[in-house]
């Protein structure tokens, strides 16, 4: 989010889009919809409820190892900390992935006030309800990177 406020590029940046990659390969979601919904927000709150594995992507069935999707989001949730300071650095964050470590308690306040969680609440009743199973997902591309940005490096 660093990035896309003040342009600034960091190793903590780095780390929050893994976790928002780890989100969306678990839950088959797109990261954000329209500005209202943004899946970082969404997983928290299954979190909070002890329903943390309702984020997992229908399409799966039941094809899947709770305890290793489990493991995915609640890394993918501490990657996500709105808190700059708050992410591992990605050495953990793979230490976590090998269970080499214990994943800490993810902090359920996160970070944002009672208002910003009041009205991620309200958003996220549609997308809860919704039936996942029957949407169709569209493409995406990237735009071009200049080789540059790649050579000159962080």
């Amino acid at each position: 989010p660093e990035l896309t406020r003040n342009g600034n590029s960091s190793s903590a940046s780095d780390v929050f889009a893994f976790g928002v990659l780890l989100l969306e390969i678990v839950s088959g979601r797109k990261p954000t919809d329209a500005g209202i919904f943004f899946l970082a927000d969404w997983v928290m709150e299954l979190h909070v409820k002890g329903e943390i594995l309702g984020a997992v992507d229908p399409r799966l069935g039941s094809g899947y190892d709770g305890g290793e999707v489990g493991l995915a989001l609640a890394v993918g949730l501490l990657c996500c900390d709105p808190r700059l300071g708050s992410r591992p650095p990605m050495r953990m964050v793979l230490r976590y992935l090998n269970r080499d470590e214990h994943v800490p308690e993810i902090d359920e306040n996160w970070g944002y006030s009672d208002s910003s969680r009041r009205d991620s609440q309200a958003n996220f009743g549609g997308y809860v309800s919704s039936d996942r199973a029957s949407s169709s997902y569209t493409s995406s591309s990237l735009t071009r990177i200049s080789s540059s940005s790649f050579i000159s490096g962080r």
